[in-house]
C-alpha cells in the first residue's frame, strides 16, 4: 500500500479487520495489512467485471479510496471484505460508464471460473466442451442487464451473502433474490442445453 509514508507494521496473528482499520485512522500504516489480506480478492472481484490490463490499475483505485474512506467504515463489522467489494463495484461502474469498456464484449469472466479444470493433454474433447461451455455463459451473461447480473455474479463467483449483496447494492435482501431468480430464468433461455446443465450443477 503506497503513500503512508511510514515504516510499514506486519500483524503475525489473526486480527479482526475492524481493529485494523480502527488503528489505521491514528496510524496509517496498519491499513497496509487490510491491502495485504484483500488485493487478491479484490483483484478477481475487478477482472471478472472488466477486459485487459485496467484490472489491476482498478484495483489500486479501489485501495486508495477505501483509504480515504476508511473513517467511514462501520466499526462494528469485523469483515472489511463486503466494504471492499461495495467499493470495487462502484469504481468498476464508473470505468464502464465512462465507456473504456465496449458493453458489447459483455463481462470479463475469469478463464476458470466453472471451477472444472481439464488437461488438454489427457482430454482435449472434454477441454474443448468445458471451454465452448464457458463461452457459451460468457455470451449469456453478457445480455443479461447489469442490475441482474451483477447480484447472480456476487453469489455465484465471489462468495457474498444476499444480505451482504444488499448492502452494497442498496436494494432489499428481497429484492436480490429475485434479481437472482430473473438472471438464472434469462440464463436459461440463452444457454444450449449443455449450458444449463452446467449451470444447474454450479448453482449459478
Amino acid at each position: 500500500m503506497r503513500g503512508t509514508g511510514r515504516v510499514r507494521f506486519l500483524v503475525h496473528d489473526p486480527v479482526a479487520d475492524n481493529v485494523l482499520i480502527e488503528r489505521s485512522l491514528t496510524d496509517p500504516a496498519w491499513f497496509d495489512e487490510i491491502y495485504l489480506r484483500y488485493r487478491d480478492d479484490v483483484f478477481r472481484f475487478v477482472a471478472r467485471r472488466v477486459h485487459g490490463n485496467d484490472a489491476a490499475d482498478l484495483t489500486g483505485d479501489v485501495f486508495a479510496r477505501a483509504f480515504r474512506l476508511r473513517c467511514g467504515f462501520d466499526l462494528s463489522r469485523e469483515n472489511a471484505r463486503p466494504w471492499l467489494f461495495g467499493i470495487a463495484y462502484r469504481i468498476v461502474g464508473d470505468h464502464l460508464r465512462k465507456g473504456w469498456v465496449r458493453r458489447s464484449r459483455g463481462p470479463a469472466i475469469a478463464a476458470g471460473w466453472l471451477g472444472v479444470q481439464i488437461d488438454p493433454a489427457i482430454d482435449a474433447v472434454a477441454a474443448a466442451d468445458v471451454a465452448r461451455v464457458r463461452a457459451d455463459l460468457v455470451a449469456a451473461l453478457g445480455k443479461l442487464h447489469r442490475r441482474d447480473r451483477e447480484p447472480l455474479l456476487m453469489v455465484a463467483l465471489d462468495g457474498l451473502s444476499y444480505r451482504e449483496v444488499a448492502k452494497i447494492l442498496g436494494i432489499p435482501v428481497g429484492t436480490v433474490r429475485s434479481r437472482i431468480h430473473r438472471a438464472r430464468v434469462q440464463l436459461r433461455e440463452l444457454l444450449p442445453e449443455a449450458a444449463q446443465r452446467t449451470v444447474e450443477e454450479d448453482e449459478l
